[in-house]
């Protein structure tokens, strides 16, 4: 199996996949692309190589997480080294047999032979009204929850919240000494909407 989950930052791309080999009860063998890219020539197959050699040999399921700059489109902006790159992937992807996620939050700018590669592209969405609300009512103090239940469906539907958001939200408020209140929690998640929207621009 060889799934492409791709979505916001935050959304539970790479929960999903340590999720996937606890339920299979194997081990989960992660790699980044900054642990790959190697600054000899023919480094960074040899690299991509062991990664799949590993996984196939422990029966591991292999997540490659944000690997966007080992999956990029092979075009004429590209060096001819990380065209390489891609090409090893491709390769190594095409003869694996186990199970593969990678992770991306820039799904556009992937190669399209390598997307074929992949079974399945699942994209991970901003939460939906009622899990945002459950999400959110898990983390607020009880009396803060009738106050929650009256805020309309619709009105959670405009947010683009993820999981992330929530926590990063959480921290901060924690930072700044700030109760968690639902305020106060909507007000830094409208914060760190915004900064995720500005990152998208």
């Amino acid at each position: 199996g060889r799934l492409c989950l791709h979505g916001l930052p935050g959304s539970g791309k790479t929960a999903l996949a340590k999720h996937v080999a606890d339920r299979l009860g194997r081990e989960l063998i992660t790699a980044h692309a900054s642990s790959l890219l190697d600054k000899y020539v023919g480094g960074t197959e040899e690299k991509l190589a062991g990664l799949f050699a590993q996984a196939r040999e422990k029966g591991a399921v292999l997540l490659l997480d944000e690997g966007d700059s080992l999956l990029m489109q092979r075009d004429a902006g590209l060096k001819s080294w990380e065209i390489s790159h891609t090409n090893e992937l491709l390769v190594q992807i095409e003869q694996f047999d186990g199970i593969l996620l990678a992770t991306t939050n820039r799904v556009e700018s992937l190669d399209r032979a390598v997307m074929r590669r992949f079974d399945l592209k699942v994209e991970f969405l901003p939460l939906a009204p009622e899990p945002l609300r459950e999400l959110l009512k898990a983390v607020l103090p009880e009396r803060d929850h009738r106050r929650l239940a009256t805020i309309p469906a619709n009105h959670l539907a405009q947010r683009r919240v993820t999981p992330g958001n929530v926590r990063t939200a959480l921290d901060q408020l924690d930072l700044r000494g700030l109760p968690i209140r639902l305020n106060t929690l909507l007000d830094a998640l409208t914060l760190e909407e915004r900064e995720q929207q500005g990152q998208r621009q």
